[in-house]
């Protein structure tokens, strides 16, 4: 229409199909107990457990770093998200820090002590993780990097997911479902 090869756009005489929304599967405490069982086994554990214990979205435990973290009076701090974003320019697409996903989603969550257990392993496992890669650590404040101190990509976390699911005997489940 707009190259003026034809004269309007057959699409404007039809209705979009009907999309139903899928409902969210989320886990019974017997699942639970099964896919905590398995993550001591994966780098990615501490942060589905955390996810689990704390309802927050992966995207926003993705951006979450250590100043983040009240210890003293007990809660974490969610002001932002992490997610992909495209360059409207050049058109790459990276992972990016931002606002969280709505207005509400700005909140301080209750730091139980189950986990701070999780955070403290967690930092635990940066430590290794950061002596491991050596030169190759880009240093920063993340609570959940990458083996190699970068922000997680959710590909390669929906992966981690469906390993653990799998190692669990867990039937396929988003990560949503930890929320």
């Amino acid at each position: 229409v707009i190259n003026h090869y034809i004269r309007n756009n057959p699409l404007n005489e039809t209705n979009p199909p009907k999309v139903e929304d899928t409902e969210i599967r989320i886990m019974t405490k017997a699942e639970q107990k099964k896919y905590i069982s398995v993550l001591p086994f994966y780098n990615t554990g501490n942060m589905f457990a955390v996810a689990l214990a704390t309802g927050m979205r992966i995207g926003e435990l993705c951006a979450l770093d250590v100043t983040d973290i009240d210890r003293e009076l007990k809660f974490i701090d969610n002001t932002k998200t992490a997610g992909r974003r495209k360059d409207k320019y050049t058109g790459e697409v990276s992972i990016k820090v931002g606002p969280p996903k709505t207005k509400h989603s700005v909140r301080k969550i209750p730091l139980l002590p189950s986990v701070e257990v999780m955070l403290d392993r967690q930092a635990q496992l940066v430590s290794e993780l950061r002596e491991k890669a050596g030169n190759k650590w880009n240093d920063n404040d993340l609570v959940f990097p990458t083996d190699e101190g970068n922000i997680h990509d959710l590909s390669g976390l929906r992966s981690s997911m469906g390993r653990i699911l799998k190692r669990a005997g867990l039937p396929h489940m988003t990560i949503h479902a930890l929320r």
